[in-house]
């Protein structure tokens, strides 16, 4: 059977994008409340420079993972705002077929 005849219906599409989105929300909470940190002491006075620069690269890299998972989030959300337009407008279609009948 080629793809292009595959449905799935909308409540299996919301499901399964309703788990996607709880584990990102999960993963994002992760993410927020834990940021790397290496303590400029510990590697004494003349390293001190080396630290921070591991802390900013840390930062930053923690800042593009969490914007990556908002906007998979983000994508989800607009997934299932498509699944429920599409069910709006073929209750709207089966409505006008009827009402034709």
């Amino acid at each position: 059977m080629p793809l292009s005849t595959v449905f799935l219906r909308p409540e299996h599409i919301r499901d399964t994008v309703n788990q996607l989105l709880a584990e990102l929300a999960r993963q994002i909470a992760d993410h927020s409340s834990v940021v790397p940190h290496l303590d400029s002491t510990a590697l004494g006075e003349g390293f001190a420079h080396h630290a921070r620069a591991i802390n900013a690269g840390y930062a930053r890299m923690h800042a593009a993972e969490l914007r990556r998972l908002q906007t998979l989030s983000r994508g989800l959300r607009a997934v299932l705002k498509d699944v429920d337009l599409f069910e709006h407008q073929d209750r709207a279609g089966a409505r006008s077929v009827e009402a034709l009948r």
